[in-house]
């Protein structure tokens, strides 16, 4: 039996594929791309990320010797980046990097209009222009159009699990790191979100780590 694990960082895109019973691994990377604009935005193309990961996971399976012997994939990956998806779940807009210093100014706001303890209280962070909520309010000031048409808001190791799977599904590590869940009732933050001004229906649905949140669908293995 094998499992097989993704880490999509910020410099490579990592495939991990343990034999359970021999206790032993394969390790294959490549090389994310990353894009720089001349105003010093920086992001990936959803599309270069997808094709990444499919090509790490073929050339991966052919080492075990029959791919129904994979019987689970974990994900991993760099947390606040994400991607908005339309009502059919196409991606719309690049995934603005974490570290990107476009949203600073949505971080100066937050400085201005919300107490930094009392959000520190809800979501266990600080104050930081790198969280996916700032991501999102930068996309409805500057991009409407997109906004107008984003239906669902999902961080990287979520696209991948949707695409896998269909499923539109986080987990609470990944979800602490939006600055929009409310850390004590795990529950995605009214106030946060509301005081944002975005529809909690673009929010994931959360689920613990490890469990087991769906199938690979027909289309995403052929």
């Amino acid at each position: 039996m094998y499992l097989l694990g993704l880490d999509i960082g910020t410099t490579n895109c990592k495939a991990i594929l343990f034999d359970v019973e021999k206790t032993k691994e394969i390790v294959y990377s490549r090389k994310m791309r990353t894009h720089y604009t001349k105003e010093g935005y920086v992001f990936f193309e959803p599309t270069e990320i997808w094709d990444s990961v499919c090509g790490l996971i073929r050339e991966i399976i052919t080492k075990a010797p029959h791919a129904s012997q994979v019987k689970g994939l974990s994900i991993a990956s760099m947390a606040e980046t994400g991607i908005p998806l339309d009502k059919k779940g196409t991606p719309i807009y690049h995934a603005i990097a974490w570290f990107d210093p476009r949203t600073k100014p949505q971080n100066e706001w937050w400085e201005k209009n919300f107490d930094s303890h009392k959000l520190y209280k809800i979501t266990g962070l600080p104050l930081d222009y790198i969280f996916s909520v700032n991501k999102i309010m930068w996309i409805r000031e500057n991009e409407p159009h997109v906004y107008k048409r984003m239906k669902k808001w999902l961080c990287i190791p979520d696209f991948i699990i949707y695409k896998l799977t269909g499923e539109y599904v986080t987990d609470y590590s990944i979800a602490s790191r939006t600055m929009a869940l409310d850390i004590r009732n795990r529950a995605w933050s009214s106030e946060i979100l509301n005081l944002a001004e975005i529809d909690p229906v673009v929010m994931p649905s959360i689920s613990p780590s490890g469990k087991i949140v769906g199938k690979v669908s027909s289309r995403a293995s052929s």
